[in-house]
């Protein structure tokens, strides 16, 4: 169960390192990029092998989201399935907009534009478990 739980807090800081690599690639220096725009500049960075099988494969927008796909051990992508982590998903965001200027840029301009954040966890067998933050609920991390 230790090994199990080491998986998925791997996944929740790998999603929170893309994020904040994303808001840096996207928004240092460059002004005010459009959201998609950001989206394209930072998916040129992608993909970024973030250690224990994890791999930060693309950043998308989706229906109102900003869609960041990850591919996964697939036992850690089952256990996503079944746990409820948007607490501690919620939790690791408002730190990194907290403490990261780039990231609360990044999170600034999803809100502006009405866009929430998806992290969307993949394995070779066809898996899937998401963490859906709405637009909403990252208005009021800011």
């Amino acid at each position: 169960m230790k090994r199990l739980s080491q998986h998925v807090m791997t996944i929740i800081v790998a999603a929170t390192m893309l994020l904040c690599t994303l808001a840096t690639t996207s928004c240092n220096g460059v002004g005010s990029p459009t959201l998609r725009a950001a989206v394209a500049i930072a998916n040129k960075e992608l993909p970024i092998d973030l250690g224990n099988g994890m791999t930060a494969v693309s950043i998308a927008i989706e229906d109102n989201y900003v869609v960041y796909v990850y591919e996964a051990p697939t036992e850690a992508v089952l256990i996503l399935q079944e746990s409820d982590l948007k607490t501690l998903a919620y939790e690791e965001l408002r730190l990194n907009i907290q403490q990261d200027e780039d990231v609360r840029t990044f999170m600034e301009l999803c809100v502006e534009s009405n866009y929430g954040i998806i992290y969307r966890y993949t394995d070779n067998e066809g898996n899937v478990a998401e963490i859906l933050t709405s637009c909403s609920d990252l208005a009021t991390l800011l």
